[in-house]
């Protein structure tokens, strides 16, 4: 298992370089619908890149948010999607709202148990 140091720069790495892809081939996702929902889908990876990035390095930096993490990343990715195109920005949030929904449900399961 990867530790959180080298997690942190895999998740960063894969973040610019997806970042980066997405804003080279703007034009060619925002042409038909199919590739508007691949742009929705890379900027859902670049959400969940960023979760990954913050939880590490806050792991890392010994602070513990819990939902500061998803509020972080989330205001990046949407940022970061939304210079791409207006319409990523739409299918993130709503990826992002079914990640914090399945949150709030694990965590309502885990604690009556």
């Amino acid at each position: 298992m990867a530790g959180a140091g080298s997690s942190l720069l895999y998740s960063f790495l894969l973040f610019i370089a997806t970042l980066s892809l997405q804003e080279i081939y703007r034009e060619k996702l925002a042409s038909s619908e199919l590739f508007t929902i691949l742009g929705g889908f890379t900027s859902s990876l670049i959400f969940l890149m960023l979760l990954t990035f913050v939880g590490n390095y806050q792991e890392t930096c010994g602070v513990r948010t819990g939902w500061g993490t998803v509020i972080i990343a989330e205001a990046v990715a949407l940022i970061a999607a939304s210079r791409s195109s207006s319409l990523y920005h739409n299918l993130l949030s709503v990826f992002c709202c079914a990640i914090k929904r399945g949150q709030q449900t694990f965590r309502n399961h885990a604690v009556k148990k």
